[in-house]
């Protein structure tokens, strides 16, 4: 009978069987502990930087917008006076002066005992005896009247528009000459032609001026041409006392 070997100590407990078949859980590893100051700061960095940078671009936008490339402006051309190499005429009795193109005329209607009746007529050349020239009159008269608007209406009262014979116009309008106010009554009826009347009260004087129409007349050389002539030479037209 064999020694039992009583270097084996004895034993009641069950050891486990572990059935290699199965899958064992593997224990998941331990996660590094986070340092939420440490986030906290970095995040903090960044959100500064991040505003940082969006208030630097629009300071610079801002600034680009504010001060635009300045735009070059164009040289300004002076436009030549058409009258400046125009003949002069003044008037010192009845203190006014003009000017008026080279190769046009000026007289001065004068009655039997060669004293004025104070009408001036400035007449463009013309290129036939069968066309007559174009004229720009101005009558100058004394006068009692203190309102232009007043001698205008008596003027048009004392003959009724549109009766045979009697004073014809299309448009009264106001104006200034030379700063001084002044009725315009347009295409007036007088006769073989239709002329444009101005009137204007200065220093006790009253001044009439008329000059055809702008339209086409055969009796008239160059009418239309000529009108502008005749409303350039108005644009010279002074007072001088």
């Amino acid at each position: 009978m064999p020694e039992e070997n009583s270097n084996i100590p004895a034993t009641d407990t069950p050891q486990p069987v572990i059935d290699a078949s199965v899958p064992q859980p593997v224990p998941e590893p331990s996660k590094p502990k986070v340092n939420k100051k440490l986030v906290m700061a970095i995040a903090a960095v960044l959100l500064l930087l991040t505003a940082g940078s969006i208030a630097a671009y629009f300071l610079v936008f801002k600034n680009q917008t504010a001060q635009p490339s300045p735009i070059p402006t164009p040289e300004a051309t002076a436009t030549p006076d058409p009258t400046a190499n125009w003949e002069t005429y003044t008037n010192e009795k009845y203190g006014f002066s003009l000017k008026y193109p080279t190769g046009w005329t000026f007289a001065e209607r004068k009655d039997a005992n060669n004293n004025s009746t104070g009408a001036f007529l400035f007449t463009s050349p013309a290129t036939s005896e069968k066309i007559g020239a174009y004229t720009l009159t101005i009558n100058v008269e004394d006068t009692t009247e203190s309102s232009i608007e007043d001698y205008v209406n008596s003027l048009i009262s004392q003959n009724p528009v549109r009766q045979p014979g009697q004073l014809k116009f299309d448009e009264r309008t106001q104006l200034s000459i030379d700063e001084q106010p002044a009725i315009k009554l347009s295409n007036v009826f007088a006769y073989d032609q239709a002329v444009d009347k101005i009137f204007i009260l200065y220093n006790q004087k009253l001044f009439s001026i008329s000059y055809p129409v702008g339209e086409e007349n055969l009796n008239i050389y160059q009418a239309v041409e000529n009108n502008k002539i005749a409303i350039q030479i108005l644009s010279t037209f002074q007072f001088t006392d």
